[in-house]
């Protein structure tokens, strides 16, 4: 059973108050850093942008990446090697 806590986070300066498993918590602000990072480098590029602009960039662009990562196929000789493994394991487990 894993348990939760509570923790604040920043994005842009504005606190979030989040309860988290926690296992998760460092890689939630790495997430959070990495945010604040892509949301600055927009605020440097697009000066005279609304602040909800900026946010609504940093988030596509997340959005993307996310999509892309679930389209990435395994090679099918991966596939293929997993599945030989699977069988060994079940065959050496009964």
């Amino acid at each position: 059973m894993s348990t939760t806590t509570n923790i604040t986070i920043y994005i842009d300066d504005r606190p979030f108050s989040l309860k988290v498993k926690a296992e998760e918590e460092v890689m939630i602000r790495k997430v959070v850093d990495e945010v604040n990072d892509k949301l600055k480098n927009f605020k440097q590029t697009y000066k005279s942008r609304d602040k909800k602009d900026l946010l609504a960039m940093t988030l596509l662009t997340y959005a993307v990446e996310t999509v892309k990562l679930r389209n990435i196929k395994t090679p099918e000789a991966v596939d293929n090697r997993l599945e030989n493994l699977n069988e060994l394991l079940d065959s050496a487990l009964s």
